[in-house]
């Protein structure tokens, strides 16, 4: 209950140059950390990535560090990344990635705790549109009542420095299983 704090250190993670983070909890003691950076103080030239951990007692121990971008996709930044997780076990995590001409958000979900994920299924559509996450935004996507809930950018040109409006994007998990 907060009364006495332990301190630790995430050294699996020691090199990663961490740009953004996002934790959820299932209130059962699984807990899901993803986090975008990369190793460019260890491997130069390396692009962001996504990354997840997975904890099953309350973070007292942690999996190993999950890429979830497929190698040929690690060509490109993939960045922001948010997670959701329900007591069902039924995770969602989303990210902004320039795998195609244009930034577009992904989604990419699994049944079991993060420890397996489906193939990414995009956002927005390939090419035409310009999405992207808010890394200020302290909430990206948020579940309630088995319900999806994500908030991207639109970007007006390809200089991505101006938003035309946020847009909200609510979907169940069978929407998104359609989509991948």
């Amino acid at each position: 209950q907060g009364q006495t704090w332990k301190r630790f250190a995430f050294d699996k993670l020691r090199g990663l140059e961490i740009a953004s983070w996002d934790i959820a909890a299932d209130g059962k003691g699984h807990l899901l950390m993803t986090m975008s950076g990369n190793w460019k103080y260890l491997e130069a030239g390396t692009k962001s990535d996504i990354f997840i951990m997975r904890s099953s007692d309350n973070g007292e121990t942690w999996s190993e560090l999950q890429r979830i971008r497929a190698p040929v996709d690690r060509e490109t930044n993939g960045a922001f990344s948010s997670v959701t997780l329900d007591p069902q076990g039924t995770a969602v995590l989303a990210w902004q990635d320039w795998k195609g001409i244009r930034p577009n958000v992904y989604l990419s979900y699994s049944d079991n705790y993060g420890e397996t994920w489906s193939d990414p299924a995009p956002v927005g559509r390939l090419g035409i549109d310009r999405l992207g996450l808010d890394y200020r935004a302290d909430v990206s996507l948020r579940s309630a009542n088995h319900r999806y809930y994500l908030v991207a950018l639109r970007y007006n040109d390809d200089s991505l420095k101006k938003t035309e409006t946020a847009v909200l994007y609510t979907f169940t998990k069978d929407e998104l299983v359609q989509r991948v």
